[in-house]
C-alpha cells in the first residue's frame, strides 16, 4: 500500500475555515475513486473556547458550491467526526466513509456567540493500489 497523502479541507481551495456565531458552512468536496483509508486532522482556534459540530457527508454527484444540497447527506451507519469540539487541541481521527463518490465535511458551530473560530483541517488518504 502506498504511503499516506494529505489533503488540505477548505472551503474554495483556503487552507483554514472561518466560521461565524451559530454558522454552518460545508467543505469543498473530495472524490474518493481508488482511495482506501482515511484520517482527519483538525483543530479550532478562537477567542474563548471552541464549540463546533464537524460531521461527514457524502454524495454520488459533486455539489455546485459550498452550501447545503439535496444530493448530499450524512451517511446513516456513520456518527459525527465531533459532536461538540470545545478544545483547540489538534485531533487525529479515522473516519470510515461509505462507498459513495463525493466526501465533504458539515460544520456548525454550536455556541451561537463565538464569531472568530478558524478551524484547519487535513484528510489523510491512501490510495487501494
Amino acid at each position: 500500500m502506498n504511503g499516506p497523502t494529505a489533503y488540505v479541507v477548505g472551503i474554495a481551495g483556503s487552507a483554514t475555515i472561518a466560521l461565524g456565531a451559530g454558522a454552518t458552512v460545508y467543505t469543498d468536496a473530495k472524490r474518493l475513486d481508488g482511495l482506501d483509508t482515511f484520517a482527519l486532522s483538525y483543530q479550532a482556534i478562537c477567542t474563548g473556547a471552541p464549540n463546533v459540530k464537524i460531521e461527514m457527508e457524502q454524495g454520488i454527484v459533486k455539489p455546485t458550491g459550498n452550501e447545503a444540497d439535496a444530493n448530499f447527506a450524512v451517511p446513516e451507519t456513520v456518527s459525527e467526526i465531533n459532536a461538540a469540539l470545545v478544545d483547540e487541541l489538534i485531533h487525529h481521527q479515522a473516519i470510515f466513509p461509505i462507498g459513495v463518490s463525493y466526501l465533504r465535511l458539515k460544520i456548525t458551530e454550536l455556541s451561537g456567540i463565538t464569531a472568530d473560530t478558524v478551524l484547519t483541517i487535513n484528510l489523510s488518504v491512501q490510495n487501494r493500489f
